[in-house]
């Protein structure tokens, strides 16, 4: 098993985790203006930032950063408006069942959560692929994250719900959340992202081997002859 940690492995996850943390502290501030654009153009505004944020990190890591990036666009946006378009049905499928209860919350969140996550790193496996045999993992690895920040996020919300203040946060409470459930995300993400790079294909190297491979076949002949 590859446990060696190498300094590249360590920078690329704090980039990761840090851009995630200014990225959640820049939504606070912006989504109030975000909400004031049509229904349909604010997840594709919101997916844009997040994929530039994204391209921004790995532009330093992997050549495939800006494939990444579009591929990155491209799945939060189409996941955003799949969500949307199932989150109803879903619903009334879950109510039918579970009553509205707690555990409905949570299965409900769940899976839109799980199948979020799933599509995401399903378009950015696209661009992944090129440059590990581990890219699949990718995949779980996001869905995973998901669930895990969602949870968290409930679990404060009840938390907040049964206490004194009647389900009242304040903006301190509501800024901490926000950006301890992303540093969570990209925790989690940011982990799986360096054990997927860990086996990174060089495509150059493995092309300057066969060149010198070949070269060196070559003067081989040339002595024999």
């Amino acid at each position: 098993m590859d446990i060696k940690i190498r300094k590249k492995d360590i920078s690329l996850f704090l980039y990761w985790l840090f851009s995630a943390l200014v990225l959640r502290a820049l939504f606070i501030y912006v989504n109030p203006n975000l909400d004031s654009l049509p229904s349909n153009l604010e997840p594709i505004v919101t997916s844009l930032i997040i994929a530039l944020f994204q391209w921004f990190v790995l532009r330093n890591y992997i050549k495939e950063a800006a494939q990444w990036g579009i591929f990155t666009f491209l799945g939060l946006s189409i996941t955003s408006l799949v969500v949307s378009g199932f989150s109803s049905q879903i619903s009334a499928l879950f109510s039918e069942n579970y009553n509205g209860t707690e555990v409905f919350v949570y299965l409900f969140f769940g899976l839109i959560q799980a199948g979020e996550g799933l599509l995401v790193g399903l378009f950015q496996w696209f661009a992944l692929r090129l440059v590990s045999p581990r890219a699949l993992w990718w995949i779980l690895f996001t869905a995973v994250a998901n669930i895990v920040s969602v949870s968290m996020n409930l679990y404060f919300l009840n938390i907040v719900a049964s206490s004194p203040t009647g389900g009242q946060i304040t903006v301190a409470q509501d800024m901490a959340r926000t950006i301890f459930i992303g540093g969570l995300n990209a925790l989690i993400t940011g982990v799986g992202l360096v054990w997927v790079l860990k086996m990174k294909i060089d495509f150059d190297q493995i092309e300057e081997t066969l060149e010198e491979d070949a070269a060196f076949a070559n003067d081989n002949e040339e002595i024999e002859e």
